[in-house]
């Protein structure tokens, strides 16, 4: 039978069951280690997550150029399903605008 309700699709695309997760298959993929080398815009690698610099981010995505190649980087990430990733200073400190108690 067809199914071409888009938000039923979507739904069993995202709602995984018992019955779509492998373990065999996911296993080895969470288990590798990351080379720190085949991530050249990641700053650090602590355990296992990679670690990005926001500023150093925020500061290549003001050209086009720059902002392509990190935005070429991270879907790499995404898509190797390789890493976690986490990005340090994403925002700018907010220490002048809201002092402490």
């Amino acid at each position: 039978m067809k199914d071409d309700n888009v938000k039923r699709m979507r739904s069993n695309r995202v709602w995984l069951s018992e019955a779509s997760c492998d373990l065999d298959a996911f296993k080895p993929i969470v288990e590798r280690s990351v080379n720190r080398a085949d991530y050249p815009f990641a700053r650090d690698v602590v355990s296992n997550v990679l670690v990005y610099d926001g500023l150093e981010s925020r500061a290549a995505a003001a050209s086009p150029e720059p902002r392509k190649a990190r935005l070429r980087s991270r879907t790499a990430t995404i898509i190797s399903a390789s890493s976690q990733r986490r990005r340090s200073g994403a925002f700018p400190s907010t220490s002048t605008a809201y002092p402490p108690c």
